[in-house]
């Protein structure tokens, strides 16, 4: 198993969309950073950060289906999370529909769309991908 840096690819994107999850704004690499999780030389997990400064928005968590309940999910986080904190990112947000069970679980607490920093507020992730009814979580780093 290995978890490391990978381009947007069409495999990339279609695990993305297969999951439901936004890629219309995924082609810029000096904007979203993606790691991918291989497993015996198949790509089944990826996961995405746009970082702005000392804060960051975990986006496009996604394992395939049959690969899930397996760990690799969270093995992602960690290691995304790892490479914010060496970047000197102090804060991860995310947004979720689905998944708040899960972040709570690794540690992410709700937080109120007030409080989110304005580089958040302005990516297009937050501002329009998303629902508005989608929560707001954050972890400290």
């Amino acid at each position: 198993m290995l978890v490391q840096s990978i381009p947007v690819s069409a495999e990339v994107e279609a695990l993305l969309s297969n999951a439901g999850l936004p890629v219309s704004d995924i082609h810029d690499p000096d904007k979203i950073f993606f790691l991918g999780l291989h497993v015996d030389g198949k790509l089944i997990g990826v996961i995405g950060v746009e970082q702005y400064s000392a804060v960051a928005l975990l986006r496009s968590l996604v394992v395939n289906n049959s690969a899930r309940q397996s760990g690799y999910g969270r093995q992602l986080v960690s290691a995304i999370e790892a490479r914010c904190a060496e970047k000197g990112v102090e804060e991860i947000y995310l947004l979720t529909t689905e998944a708040k069970d899960y972040f709570t679980r690794a540690g992410y607490s709700e937080v109120c769309r007030d409080l989110v920093p304005s580089s958040i507020v302005k990516t297009s992730q937050f501002s329009s991908l998303c629902p508005s009814t989608a929560i707001v979580m954050v972890k400290s780093l």
